[in-house]
């Protein structure tokens, strides 16, 4: 079974290490990658997971 949502990291021309969110809409598809500017998996999910309170 998969998650709502997952969390992955892409590598800036700047050599900077940012994780990014993405998440599956209703038909199954993906949206498209969103950005968290976080530099640590732990504080880009608690940014995604604070997104889904708003």
């Amino acid at each position: 079974m998969r998650g709502l949502f997952f969390v992955f990291k892409r590598t800036m021309p700047s050599g900077r290490k940012i994780y990014y969110y993405q998440t599956y809409k209703p038909d199954g598809t993906l949206t498209t990658a969103k950005s968290t500017g976080c530099t640590q998996r732990k504080l880009a999910v608690n940014y995604y997971q604070k997104l889904l309170l708003e």
